[in-house]
């Protein structure tokens, strides 16, 4: 199952600015972990973009109260989950294992 989540930010850029890099950090271990498939700032400025990959949407819950964005309070997150219905053959088939890839 893959799960969009949108962290809006709650606050300016330069009160993100410190927390930035912890971020990252957060984000890296996401994808090492082969749970988080892309992420980052959406045009505009105003929010992040996160994809992740798992059977449980409680457990990425649980992961995000770990982000250092979330834990000092500076977005609000919104979580879409999806079963995959109809993909591109060159989409990692494990991401989305229901499809039919065209």
């Amino acid at each position: 199952m893959l799960h969009a989540v949108t962290p809006s930010y709650t606050q300016p850029a330069q009160t993100l600015a410190p927390y930035v890099e912890a971020h990252k950090k957060w984000l890296a271990e996401g994808v090492s972990k082969g749970w988080v498939i892309v992420a980052g700032p959406l045009t505009g400025g105003n929010a992040g973009f996160i994809l992740f990959q798992a059977d449980d949407a409680e457990w990425i819950t649980t992961f995000l109260q770990s982000d250092p964005f979330v834990v000092h309070k500076l977005v609000t997150v919104e979580m879409h989950s999806i079963s995959p219905a109809i993909g591109s053959k060159n989409f990692h088939v494990d991401w989305a294992a229901s499809a039919t890839l065209l």
